[in-house]
């Protein structure tokens, strides 16, 4: 009887452990998601930013050339 109950308290530690082990992940599932939000407002505004350069660029140089 006391070696089913140690088994019993085992497999209860071992569920504590899983479940603590999923809400971490949980969390860092959470931080992922907000990191991609940000990481897409970053690139269209870096796209945005280089798009403007460039294209300031092409117009300086046909101003300079006369075309």
């Amino acid at each position: 009887m006391s070696d089913n109950n140690t088994q019993d308290k085992s497999v209860s530690e071992e569920l504590a452990l899983l479940r603590k082990i999923d809400k971490k992940v949980d969390g860092i599932d959470r931080q992922m998601a907000g990191m991609r939000k940000q990481a897409i407002i970053y690139g269209a505004a870096a796209g945005g930013l280089s798009g403007a350069i460039v294209a300031s660029g092409i117009m300086a140089s046909k101003i300079k050339l006369g075309l």
